[in-house]
């Protein structure tokens, strides 16, 4: 959900190219790692229980071998995949054990790896997963922008943004989003195609927009596996924060998104949980910064009209592609839980919702690339937003809870 300038993302480019050829490629290129191969299990720990000490390490799981093959839409190799046949149970338990003999803290994050790449993979879970055979859903998959990235973003731009030392292994909060937290109470297994910075469309022409991470997800498919169901998969799109904060139109943001969903379906997507926005103009980024008379944005009356109609249509969209394919498309009003929160937020355990926890001196983009401090009073478990715009993870996590309530008990995730 943050806001990208022109200048930065021209720069970040001029650092990383060509990085639009990995982010908005449509083209499958032929890949050395096509073919039936093993990869390396990284698994990614946190000791320290401090939500500020966001330090993480790795060690690769020696004694399991992760087979299956690679595959990649791009010519780079950052957008690649890794399909196995493996159950994600044996995965976690592989990892837990190889952090379990090196006295490592809590597994956050397993990933495949090739010793030739310095990138963390998603692993793809192909066929039917067993612990969930027979029921109605087997896996989440996740499309939009930073609030649901897990890593997309910093892969691409070389594990530089946002920082590790400030923002989680890639996420923009101080910990796990909502739709890994959504993960861990269902016990589902998660693949991300959000990616921080996406609006609608291609932002830029470089970051894809939800329409071509939807296009993305579905290639890979098409030409990897003929073992999936895509019905007993719950999608999540949570769109529109960039948009709104970047001054594009709520209509051209709905249509997009229209397209988005109708192809998800027309896939045979059953299961579709689509978020609204929180009000954008309660974050931070909208209020002066600490002792900088003048700073922070000046445009909340248009933002705040973006968001409201944005939120109006949403309802009606999730309704018309219900009625019109038979697909569950549940909308989750994101800002009546918002509202809540900062109505009341005692009643939720916060003691702060106006300032970040990061104590931030500038509302750039280039925040993202250098190391921030926390301010000395912070305790991120009582902070709502952790920078400028992104909640904290503590946040994430009452999200998860309040959508988790809200899916339909047919879906048998409560």
């Amino acid at each position: 959900m943050r806001t990208i300038t022109k200048r930065f993302v021209f720069s970040a480019l001029a650092l990383a190219t060509p990085l639009s050829a990995s982010i908005a490629s449509a083209q499958q290129y032929e890949n050395p790692f096509d073919r039936p191969t093993v990869a390396q299990l990284r698994c990614w720990y946190k000791d320290s229980s401090s939500q500020t000490d966001l330090k993480t390490g790795y060690v690769d799981a020696s004694d399991f071998t992760l087979r299956g093959h690679w595959r990649s839409l791009s010519a780079l190799n950052e957008g690649a995949l890794f399909f196995t046949l493996q159950e994600p149970e044996d995965v976690t338990d592989a990892c837990r054990r190889a952090l379990d003999r090196k006295g490592k803290g809590l597994l956050v994050q397993a990933s495949a790896a090739s010793g030739s790449w310095g990138k963390n993979f998603q692993i793809w879970y192909d066929g039917d997963v067993a612990a969930r055979r027979g029921n109605p859903v087997e896996r989440i998959v996740s499309f939009g922008d930073s609030l649901s990235d897990t890593g997309n973003i910093y892969n691409e731009l070389q594990q530089t943004f946002p920082i590790h030392t400030s923002w989680f292994l890639g996420r923009f909060s101080n910990g796990p989003v909502w739709t890994e937290y959504l993960a861990r109470r269902t016990g589902l297994p998660l693949n991300t195609w959000a990616t921080g910075g996406a609006q609608s469309d291609n932002a830029y022409g470089v970051i894809n927009g939800v329409k071509a991470q939807v296009d993305s997800f579905l290639r890979y498919i098409r030409l990897n596996t003929n073992r999936y169901d895509v019905s007993r998969t719950l999608f999540t799109v949570w769109i529109g924060g960039n948009d709104a904060m970047n001054g594009r139109k709520a209509g051209d943001v709905i249509a997009d998104l229209d397209k988005a969903l109708n192809a998800l379906v027309d896939r045979g997507a059953r299961k579709i949980v689509l978020m609204g926005l929180p009000d954008l103009t309660r974050a931070p980024a909208f209020r002066p910064i600490e002792g900088k008379e003048g700073t922070g944005r000046h445009d909340t009356d248009e933002v705040y009209a973006t968001v409201s109609a944005l939120n109006e249509a949403l309802p009606r969209l999730a309704r018309d592609v219900a009625t019109r394919t038979g697909a569950d498309v549940v909308w989750i009003d994101a800002a009546k839980h918002f509202d809540s929160v900062l109505a009341d937020p005692g009643a939720y355990g916060f003691s702060e919702v106006t300032r970040p926890c990061l104590a931030l001196r500038s509302q750039g983009s280039q925040v993202y690339l250098g190391t921030q401090q926390v301010r000395s009073d912070c305790t991120p478990e009582r902070y709502v937003f952790w920078d400028m715009v992104h909640p904290t993870t503590r946040m994430h996590e009452l999200m998860s809870r309040w959508v988790l309530a809200d899916l339909p008990s047919t879906w048998d995730l409560r």
